[in-house]
């Protein structure tokens, strides 16, 4: 009996292996992918800022990814220059971290003077 475990255990494995169901792709990017988009989408700009914004306002050449994307604005006004979406907004018009926040399981109390 023992001498057939090592194959029954062998036999076990293979069959789990090709009958577990495909694992879906991550609905959101990581901060790693973020960083290195922003690395590429620095490098774009440097080498060709029309061509760059132009790629940043389509979502393509690898500048879109689930939720990734890329965003300019001008510092001085807060106008958006470049996104797939929200080109010639307002900056201060941007949900940020809307996606993110989460109900607090509590409610914070701050204590009484």
């Amino acid at each position: 009996m023992l001498r057939n475990l090592p194959f029954v255990v062998g036999c076990a494995a293979v069959l789990a292996f090709f009958t577990a169901a495909p694992v879906p792709a991550a609905q959101y990017g990581t901060a790693e992918e973020a960083k290195a988009m922003l690395s590429r989408a620095i490098a774009a700009v440097k080498h060709n800022e029309a061509n760059a914004l132009d790629h940043f306002n389509k979502g393509d050449g690898g500048f879109k990814d689930r939720d990734l994307d890329v965003l300019c604005a001008n510092a001085s006004d807060g106008i958006i220059t470049a996104h797939p979406t929200r080109k010639g907004g307002q900056l201060k018009n941007l949900p940020l971290g809307q996606r993110n926040r989460r109900p607090l399981s509590k409610p914070q109390v701050s204590p009484e003077p």
